[in-house]
């Protein structure tokens, strides 16, 4: 499903900018 897809792609984005940090 779409939402599924957005939320692993939050969660890979919001985990490369953990990492940024």
């Amino acid at each position: 499903r779409l939402g599924i897809g957005l939320a692993i792609a939050g969660g890979v984005v919001n985990s490369m900018l953990y990492n940024g940090k």
